[in-house]
């Protein structure tokens, strides 16, 4: 029985408890990562353009400052509102927000952390009005270590989140039904 404890300890328990303990480290980055990136895109989502709210009427996320750096709301746009909460849980990440106007997010080659945004639209049919809402999408990302089995490949991997928080439904203008055709979103 002791030589064959001897053998089964090196080869399949020692591994096995690296295995759980790395697991158990990637999955709290990964809460982590899922948290910033959630705090991100709700933050973002409420950067108003006051600007455009008074000139307009138009209830939409600000993307590039209008008539001033903050666009009126006193936060500022949705990239540096978004850079600042996510600064706040990533310090490292969160100078590194960067706006993407449209495509998919991806994670930067190279930067072992990071963050982008996207401003998304959407059109919704609610009790026969369509409306359109504007939000904002979060790309979080960051490389974890592999502090047991760091051996090869597998030392380094990249933890990713993506989160989209919309403005409220309803504060934009609907097109009610029975409009003429192609008036929609």
């Amino acid at each position: 029985m002791l030589p064959l404890f001897a053998l089964l300890l090196p080869l399949l328990l020692l591994p096995v408890t690296a295995l759980a303990v790395d697991g158990g480290v990637l999955l709290m980055e990964h809460s982590e990562v899922v948290a910033t990136a959630q705090s991100g895109a709700e933050a973002g989502s409420q950067a108003v353009d006051v600007t455009a709210l008074n000139k307009t009427g138009q209830f939409r996320v600000c993307v590039f400052p209008d008539g001033g750096a903050s666009c009126g709301n006193g936060i500022g746009d949705a990239s540096q509102v978004v850079a600042a909460a996510v600064g706040a849980q990533m310090p490292q990440a969160g100078s590194r927000c960067l706006i993407e106007p449209v495509g998919s997010l991806h994670p930067v080659p190279g930067q072992p952390q990071g963050c982008e945004l996207a401003v998304r639209t959407r059109c919704e049919q609610i009790a026969g009005a369509v409306g359109q809402d504007e939000g904002v999408e979060v790309l979080v990302w960051r490389t974890g270590q592999m502090p047991l089995l760091g051996l090869g490949p597998w030392s380094q991997l990249v933890v990713q989140a993506r989160a989209t928080a919309w403005l409220a439904h309803g504060y934009t203008t609907p097109v009610l039904a029975g409009s003429p055709p192609g008036a929609s979103c």
